[in-house]
């Protein structure tokens, strides 16, 4: 009895369980869930008014200006620092501000097909939730 139960302290004190329980009690990554079920159940209710090549762009805009740029100047400078300026674009366009000035902007600019700002909540769901990203610090790589 006693070696199950030096097994199961073991198995429980390992670093593998300790990011598993982490990784499922992150209240980021379960707002990432929430966020990706809340635009794909109104991507689903709202699937008929949705105009599919705005909910395709506004889905990747997010990573064209927040992500790629950064990604892009990694490789071309061959180095983990960069100008600051990339992480304060990945972190307005991957930030619940940012997804609100999106929307906001997309609403604004083209109100009949508002539907089709559900893609952000879904990029950003996705990118939270599945992928476990979080903002970026300076120091942080791309």
């Amino acid at each position: 009895m006693k070696n199950v139960d030096e097994a199961h302290v073991q198995a429980v004190d390992s670093p593998r369980a300790q990011s598993a329980d982490a990784r499922t009690l992150d209240p980021d990554r379960f707002d990432g869930y929430v966020m990706l079920a809340v635009g794909l159940v109104g991507t689903a209710l709202f699937a008929p008014a949705i105009d599919w090549i705005a909910y395709f762009i506004l889905f990747w805009i997010i990573d064209v200006v927040g992500y790629w740029p950064g990604v892009t100047m990694c490789r071309v400078a061959k180095s983990r620092q960069i100008p600051s300026v990339f992480t304060h674009l990945y972190n307005l366009m991957h930030s619940n501000s940012g997804a609100l000035i999106l929307v906001l902007g997309y609403a604004l600019l083209f109100p009949g097909s508002v539907a089709a700002a559900l893609a952000i909540p879904v990029h950003l769901g996705i990118d939270r939730g599945i992928l476990g990203n979080r903002l970026k610090r300076p120091d942080d790589a791309f």
